[in-house]
Protein backbone atom coordinates (compact mmCIF):
# COMPACT_ATOMS: atom_id res chain seq x y z
CA UNK A 1 0.00 0.00 0.00
CA UNK A 2 1.45 3.36 -1.02
CA UNK A 3 0.88 6.39 1.17
CA UNK A 4 2.70 9.66 1.72
CA UNK A 5 4.66 8.22 4.68
CA UNK A 6 6.18 5.51 2.50
CA UNK A 7 7.02 8.03 -0.18
CA UNK A 8 8.64 10.46 2.29
CA UNK A 9 10.65 7.68 3.96
CA UNK A 10 12.28 6.76 0.65
CA UNK A 11 12.67 10.34 -0.57
CA UNK A 12 14.16 11.70 2.67
CA UNK A 13 16.49 8.70 2.91
CA UNK A 14 17.90 9.47 -0.52
CA UNK A 15 18.06 13.25 -0.10
CA UNK A 16 19.85 13.07 3.29
CA UNK A 17 22.94 11.91 1.40
CA UNK A 18 23.11 15.40 -0.10
CA UNK A 19 21.67 17.66 2.59
CA UNK A 20 21.29 17.24 6.39
CA UNK A 21 17.67 18.43 6.14
CA UNK A 22 16.83 16.46 3.00
CA UNK A 23 16.09 19.91 1.53
CA UNK A 24 12.51 20.20 2.75
CA UNK A 25 12.10 17.88 5.71
CA UNK A 26 11.23 19.18 9.19
CA UNK A 27 14.09 17.19 10.64
CA UNK A 28 17.85 17.65 10.44
CA UNK A 29 20.26 14.73 10.67
CA UNK A 30 23.69 15.46 12.13
CA UNK A 31 26.75 13.28 12.57
CA UNK A 32 28.06 13.12 16.14
CA UNK A 33 31.73 12.75 17.03
CA UNK A 34 30.96 9.77 19.31
CA UNK A 35 28.28 7.16 19.88
CA UNK A 36 25.48 8.69 21.96
CA UNK A 37 22.64 6.24 21.39
CA UNK A 38 22.15 2.49 21.65
CA UNK A 39 20.45 2.02 18.29
CA UNK A 40 21.78 1.16 14.84
CA UNK A 41 22.84 4.74 14.03
CA UNK A 42 24.57 5.38 17.36
CA UNK A 43 26.34 8.52 16.16
CA UNK A 44 23.47 10.27 14.37
CA UNK A 45 21.40 13.06 15.87
CA UNK A 46 17.88 13.78 14.61
CA UNK A 47 16.80 17.34 15.40
CA UNK A 48 13.59 19.25 14.76
CA UNK A 49 14.15 22.20 12.41
CA UNK A 50 12.42 24.58 14.83
CA UNK A 51 15.28 24.05 17.29
CA UNK A 52 17.78 25.28 14.69
CA UNK A 53 15.59 28.28 13.86
CA UNK A 54 15.19 29.19 17.55
CA UNK A 55 18.96 29.15 18.09
CA UNK A 56 19.24 32.06 15.66
CA UNK A 57 17.04 34.34 17.82
CA UNK A 58 18.58 36.91 20.15
CA UNK A 59 18.88 34.65 23.17
CA UNK A 60 20.25 37.36 25.49
CA UNK A 61 17.16 39.51 25.08
CA UNK A 62 14.82 36.54 25.45
CA UNK A 63 16.62 35.31 28.58
CA UNK A 64 16.56 38.80 30.09
CA UNK A 65 12.81 39.17 29.52
CA UNK A 66 12.04 35.72 30.87
CA UNK A 67 14.18 36.37 33.93
CA UNK A 68 12.56 39.73 34.57
CA UNK A 69 9.06 38.21 34.31
CA UNK A 70 9.96 35.34 36.63
CA UNK A 71 11.52 37.71 39.17
CA UNK A 72 8.32 39.80 39.07
CA UNK A 73 6.23 36.68 39.58
CA UNK A 74 8.43 35.59 42.49
CA UNK A 75 7.95 39.02 44.10
CA UNK A 76 4.18 38.45 43.99
CA UNK A 77 4.52 34.90 45.31
CA UNK A 78 6.68 36.06 48.22
CA UNK A 79 3.53 37.46 49.87
CA UNK A 80 2.24 33.89 50.06
CA UNK A 81 5.63 32.39 51.01
CA UNK A 82 5.67 30.37 47.79
CA UNK A 83 8.94 29.69 46.00
CA UNK A 84 8.88 29.63 42.20
CA UNK A 85 10.86 26.90 40.44
CA UNK A 86 11.76 27.42 36.79
CA UNK A 87 12.88 24.28 35.01
CA UNK A 88 13.07 24.89 31.26
CA UNK A 89 13.56 21.85 29.06
CA UNK A 90 16.44 22.22 26.61
CA UNK A 91 15.96 20.96 23.10
CA UNK A 92 17.99 18.04 21.81
CA UNK A 93 20.13 20.25 19.55
CA UNK A 94 21.19 22.39 22.53
CA UNK A 95 22.12 19.45 24.75
CA UNK A 96 24.09 17.54 22.10
CA UNK A 97 25.67 20.58 20.41
CA UNK A 98 29.16 19.96 21.84
CA UNK A 99 29.17 16.51 20.24
CA UNK A 100 28.28 17.58 16.71
CA UNK A 101 30.99 16.60 14.23
CA UNK A 102 30.34 19.80 12.28
CA UNK A 103 28.91 22.96 13.80
CA UNK A 104 27.34 24.54 10.75
CA UNK A 105 24.51 26.26 12.64
CA UNK A 106 24.69 28.48 15.74
CA UNK A 107 24.12 27.01 19.17
CA UNK A 108 21.39 28.23 21.46
CA UNK A 109 22.63 30.62 24.15
CA UNK A 110 19.43 30.84 26.20
CA UNK A 111 20.66 28.69 29.09
CA UNK A 112 24.06 30.39 29.14
CA UNK A 113 22.45 33.83 29.19
CA UNK A 114 19.82 33.13 31.83
CA UNK A 115 22.35 31.38 34.09
CA UNK A 116 24.31 34.66 34.33
CA UNK A 117 21.37 36.73 35.55
CA UNK A 118 20.33 37.49 39.13
CA UNK A 119 17.34 35.41 40.11
CA UNK A 120 14.83 35.53 42.95
CA UNK A 121 13.40 32.16 41.94
CA UNK A 122 14.99 28.71 41.77
CA UNK A 123 16.49 27.97 38.36
CA UNK A 124 17.06 24.33 37.46
CA UNK A 125 19.70 24.32 34.73
CA UNK A 126 18.56 21.16 32.99
CA UNK A 127 20.92 21.78 30.09
CA UNK A 128 23.95 21.64 32.38
CA UNK A 129 22.62 18.61 34.24
CA UNK A 130 22.06 16.66 31.01
CA UNK A 131 25.36 17.72 29.46
CA UNK A 132 27.15 16.49 32.57
CA UNK A 133 25.60 13.08 31.95
CA UNK A 134 26.68 13.12 28.31
CA UNK A 135 30.20 13.97 29.45
CA UNK A 136 30.07 10.80 31.56
CA UNK A 137 29.25 8.85 28.38
CA UNK A 138 25.61 8.21 29.25
CA UNK A 139 23.78 7.06 26.15
CA UNK A 140 20.12 7.63 25.32
CA UNK A 141 19.68 10.80 27.36
CA UNK A 142 17.18 11.75 24.67
CA UNK A 143 15.37 9.28 22.48
CA UNK A 144 17.29 8.71 19.25
CA UNK A 145 14.23 9.18 17.04
CA UNK A 146 12.30 11.74 19.07
CA UNK A 147 12.64 15.27 20.46
CA UNK A 148 11.93 14.27 24.06
CA UNK A 149 14.37 13.33 26.77
CA UNK A 150 14.28 9.77 28.02
CA UNK A 151 13.59 8.31 31.46
CA UNK A 152 17.35 8.47 32.10
CA UNK A 153 17.26 12.24 31.79
CA UNK A 154 14.22 12.50 34.05
CA UNK A 155 15.87 10.39 36.74
CA UNK A 156 19.07 12.40 36.59
CA UNK A 157 17.29 15.73 36.85
CA UNK A 158 15.17 14.65 39.81
CA UNK A 159 18.23 13.30 41.64
CA UNK A 160 20.01 16.65 41.27
CA UNK A 161 17.07 18.66 42.60
CA UNK A 162 18.33 18.57 46.18
CA UNK A 163 16.28 21.60 47.16
CA UNK A 164 13.09 19.54 47.16
CA UNK A 165 12.19 17.75 50.37
CA UNK A 166 11.73 14.03 49.89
Amino acid sequence: MINSGNYKFILYGLLRHFNEKAYFSQCYTFKLNKDMFSVKNKDMLLVYDGDIKNSKNNQAIIASRVNQNLNNLQNKLDKYRVKLIFMPAPDKYTVYYNYLASKKYPRSLFFDEIAKLDKKYIFVNTKQILQNELNKNQKDTYFADDTHWSFKASETIVKTMDFIER
